[in-house]
């Protein structure tokens, strides 16, 4: 083997040492992106259109431009006693007053 071929098969594995590292690297850059978007998404907390009165201790959401159907509600819904924090009972309590709510309206 003369010079020129070690230093071609040394500068090959070099380069490819190189591009695995980067592939590695980008990978576990993106692993850890997927993971802070799926941390990052939340529930709101009040259906769509309502409003969330923050002068009480309970959870209220004001229907503030009258939207929905259904009996359950008038002019503000206490999510705690109404509504459970289950997201199955939150999507039936908004199919069945013909409320959106943007995450819940689509899990029943």
């Amino acid at each position: 083997m003369n010079l020129l071929t070690v230093v071609s098969i040394l500068s090959i594995v070099v380069v490819l040492g190189f591009l695995l590292f980067i592939y590695f690297d980008i990978k576990k850059i993106m692993k850890k992106k997927i993971y802070t978007e799926k941390e990052d998404v939340k529930m709101n907390t009040c259906p769509d259109f309502f409003e969330l009165d923050g002068k009480r201790k309970e959870i209220f959401c004001k229907n503030i431009y009258k939207i929905g159907t259904g009996n359950d509600f008038n002019s503000s819904v206490e999510i705690s006693k109404n509504i459970s924090k289950q997201d199955e009972e939150k999507c039936d309590w908004a199919r069945r007053n013909s409320v959106p709510w943007d995450g819940i309206d689509r899990m029943c």
